[in-house]
């Protein structure tokens, strides 16, 4: 496994990850919320749930506003 410095960004290089393409804890933790407060959650047992899917269902945001897109690498 190989190491990779802190100043690199998330795939080795030397350009740090853009903000603008991830998501801010808050919006994990609305994410969170709106699961814990279904009343159906038992259709949602057994799978990944991505952050980005579950706005879309349930309607909230992030702290600025938007909906950042799933972050898949």
């Amino acid at each position: 496994m190989r190491s990779v410095p802190a100043s690199c960004g998330r795939n080795g290089s030397s350009t740090p990850a853009s903000s603008d393409a991830t998501e801010t804890t808050a919006y994990v933790g609305r994410a969170v919320v709106a699961l814990a407060q279904d009343p159906d959650i038992l259709q949602r047992t057994g799978q990944a749930l991505f952050v980005a899917d579950l706005a879309l269902d349930y309607g909230f945001t992030d702290q600025d506003g938007t909906q950042p897109a799933t972050f898949i690498t």
